[in-house]
């Protein structure tokens, strides 16, 4: 394994498959060791799985993904998200989250969309096909649908 993601690490993104996979509570210790090695918070990215044990990383998933199931605010004031980790053949690279609808603030400042790429896969083009492939399914699960759309800048 340590082999194939070295390899990966001076490919380009057109030289491999890159994929979206949705949040699943049964993520593996790919996703959970992907997630260590990204910052906690950079640039306004939040990465809470950071710093937590593989025990606790699991019930964050099981949330995330009850969050992702929700169709209105969450705890009376979090926006539901989905998040999609992005694959660059088996292993992966970064993880996206788009929100379902904003809040006025969110739509102030936030926005829908928000994604971060492992550092040492950064500079290479995956950043901007991962938001390429979110922007895709964003329009294929909420573009166009009237609460959703009326939220858009």
């Amino acid at each position: 394994m340590e082999c194939n993601t070295v390899s990966l690490i001076n490919t380009k993104p057109d030289k491999v498959n890159l994929r979206l996979k949705k949040l699943s509570a049964d993520d593996v210790h790919d996703i959970y060791n992907m997630l260590q090695s990204m910052p906690k918070d950079e640039n306004g990215l939040v990465n809470k799985a950071n710093g937590l044990s593989y025990e606790d990383f699991k019930t964050w998933l099981a949330a995330k993904q009850k969050e992702s199931e929700q169709t209105c605010l969450v705890d009376g004031w979090k926006v539901p998200s989905t998040t999609y980790w992005l694959y660059a053949d088996t292993f992966p690279v970064g993880f996206g989250n788009l929100r379902h609808f904003l809040t006025e603030t969110l739509s102030n400042a936030g926005g829908h969309i928000g994604y971060g790429i492992a550092p040492q896969y950064r500079g290479k083009g995956y950043g901007k096909e991962l938001l390429r492939l979110l922007l895709i399914e964003a329009k294929k699960n909420w573009f166009g649908k009237s609460s959703y759309h009326n939220t858009l800048r």
